[in-house]
């Protein structure tokens, strides 16, 4: 819980001056992700921590 709190410290700042905390923008916390290339050889995972989305 205290790494999740550290992070929101450190990065909301960092969004509200980018801009990215107001419309279209959202954010998103801690979505899992899963890339893979074209012939599945080489299959990346791992958590993007925040994402910033547009609508």
């Amino acid at each position: 819980m205290v790494e999740d709190i550290v992070k929101m410290v450190v990065v909301s700042p960092l969004l509200d001056l980018a801009g990215f905390d107001l419309p279209p923008f959202y954010t998103n916390a801690e979505s899992s992700i899963e890339i893979e290339d074209r012939d599945k050889e080489l299959i990346i995972r791992g958590i993007i921590y925040v994402l910033v989305l547009s609508r």
